[in-house]
């Protein structure tokens, strides 16, 4: 299942940085906005996950991995995006 989800965030950028089983860090800085900026960037991401394993998952994206981990509250719906565009995901 992780392969899998690994497959589908490489489609969005191939520097990528497998964390552990269940989290993964994206340099995104030059590719957001051919996705119409980070928020929609990552409802993509999370589209996608969800079509192809059935799971939930949270993107977020911040200028350290520290930020892009921090949790998003219930009303960003799963994506969170703390001060700048972000370097991680």
């Amino acid at each position: 299942m992780s392969n899998r989800v690994v497959s589908v965030l490489r489609e969005f950028s191939p520097d990528i940085e497998v964390y552990s089983i269940d989290e993964s860090f994206l340099r995104v800085e030059t590719l957001v906005h051919l996705h119409g900026g980070a928020t929609i960037m990552g409802q993509a991401m999370r589209c996608k996950i969800r079509r192809w394993t059935r799971l939930p998952v949270c993107a977020g994206f911040g200028s350290t991995k520290t930020l892009a981990t921090s949790k998003p509250g219930p009303a960003t719906g799963g994506t969170h995006r703390p001060h700048r565009p972000g370097f991680s995901v």
